[in-house]
């Protein structure tokens, strides 16, 4: 079992040859800002961790250390995340872009059309002005987890209308159904109607989502903790449903649906080994995004071996310059597939990955690759400001979206930041 979770752990690596690194931040001071970036984190697959206002605590700063992300995005605006913490990031050797909107409304709505070119479907959920109490905290939780599912971005509504930053999204996006978490007002249906949006389903309660979500999921985090506590660490699901227990008495309700799903219990200090006992097929881990994703290949792995598709799509990703150099691997991993030998397989297929990244390491295409898709969120956002201030300081304006059209983001950007308070 060890050599196949080590080749598993390998073959996660070996997989994202070109992928960014990302890391989403949001402030501890509101939990919806956390929530909104956690929606969006499966997508980037992409860490999500919480600062204070004015400082970054030292389990974010070793997290940041460990992890070493190509990009540190800030969700939400001046007031929760400081422009001092921003900077912070940046002399520490960071690429920062922040995302985030006058209120809670509006940061969700730039986060859904930022990371979303488009989107039929949403969740739109139902959130009041000013502290939010448990019940709802734990509604929004769900909703959450339920867009991450269905990779799906989620909006925010007042419970009597729709802000305009929440329709102009939906619009944006070409939203043409919503599932609506939490109460509503008819007036909020009516505009939504009058906007050709469908309402798919309405959702009020937590455990109709929690409900939900276990149906279709094969992956299950459980979290020893109170919920309104403990959220702000554990605001990715990892492709999971999240269950937060206070003591294995509430585990003890929810443990007949859990016997068909993989489970996993976070070990928090004097509860791992007491969850265990009531679930005892769960596995305790320490951290969910080091242990989970290595325990999801291993599992699948076992489960139906390695196929002669996963040889072919491995080669087909290869750059056509080096398809030659590595024939035999392909041919190898072929050939374990056939006499059903998954350890030669996964290393074929491990090769290939390897040869691959050593092209692109050697030829700066990772780097190239990375600050392409930087530029691009970059480039999406700088549309949305100068929109925002296209009614003043027209030639400004018209000289920063040239710069966009001919894809000079930074230049662009550098001109935006000194002319954005004259024309704000």
């Amino acid at each position: 079992m060890r050599g196949i979770r080590w080749i598993a752990v390998c073959l996660l690596i070996a997989m994202q040859i070109a992928g960014a690194t990302s890391v989403l931040l949001a402030t501890n001071k509101t939990y919806i800002d956390l929530l909104i970036a956690g929606s969006v984190a499966e997508k980037l697959d992409a860490e999500v961790l919480y600062v204070a206002p004015n400082t970054i605590p030292q389990e974010t700063l070793s997290e940041l250390k460990e992890i070493n992300p190509d990009t540190v995005y800030i969700i939400g605006g001046p007031a929760v995340v400081s422009p001092e913490l921003e900077n912070e990031l940046k002399n520490m050797g960071y690429d920062v872009v922040r995302v985030w909107g006058e209120t809670r409304y509006g940061t969700a709505a730039e986060v859904a059309t930022t990371f979303w070119d488009s989107s039929e479907r949403a969740i739109l959920s139902s959130v009041g002005f000013g502290r939010m109490n448990p019940n709802l905290l734990a509604l929004v939780e769900k909703a959450k987890e339920w867009a991450a599912q269905e990779n799906i971005p989620i909006l925010l509504t007042q419970p009597a209308s729709l802000p305009a930053v929440t329709e102009e999204a939906l619009k944006e996006l070409g939203v043409k159904e919503v599932y609506i978490v939490g109460h509503v007002n008819a007036s909020v249906k009516e505009r939504l109607e009058e906007l050709g949006i469908k309402i798919a389903e309405e959702v009020r309660v937590k455990d109709a989502i929690e409900r939900k979500l276990l149906r279709k999921a094969r992956r299950v985090i459980i979290i020893p903790a109170k919920e309104n506590r403990a959220i702000f660490r554990y605001a990715r699901s990892y492709g999971a449903v999240v269950i937060f227990a206070e003591n294995a008495t509430e585990l003890e309700k929810v443990s007949s649906l859990l016997s068909d799903k993989e489970v996993y219990i976070v070990n928090v200090p004097g509860k791992g080994e007491e969850f265990k006992r009531v679930l005892e097929n769960a596995t305790v881990v320490n951290k969910p995004r080091r242990v989970i994703k290595a325990l999801k290949v291993v599992k699948r792995v076992r489960a139906r071996g390695v196929t002669e598709e996963d040889c072919e799509r491995a080669y087909a990703m290869l750059p056509d310059e080096i398809k030659e150099n590595v024939t035999a691997y392909y041919e190898q991993c072929i050939s374990a597939v056939r006499e059903n030998n998954t350890k030669e397989a996964l290393k074929a297929i491990i090769r290939m990955r390897s040869e691959a990244n050593k092209y692109l390491h050697e030829n700066n295409m990772l780097e190239d690759l990375s600050k392409r898709k930087r530029m691009e969120i970059k480039k999406r956002i700088l549309e949305k400001v100068v929109r925002r201030l296209g009614e003043n300081c027209r030639e400004e304006m018209e000289r920063v979206r040239e710069m966009l059209r001919k894809g000079n983001v930074e230049e662009a950007e550098r001109v935006l930041k000194r002319v954005m308070v004259r024309c704000a």
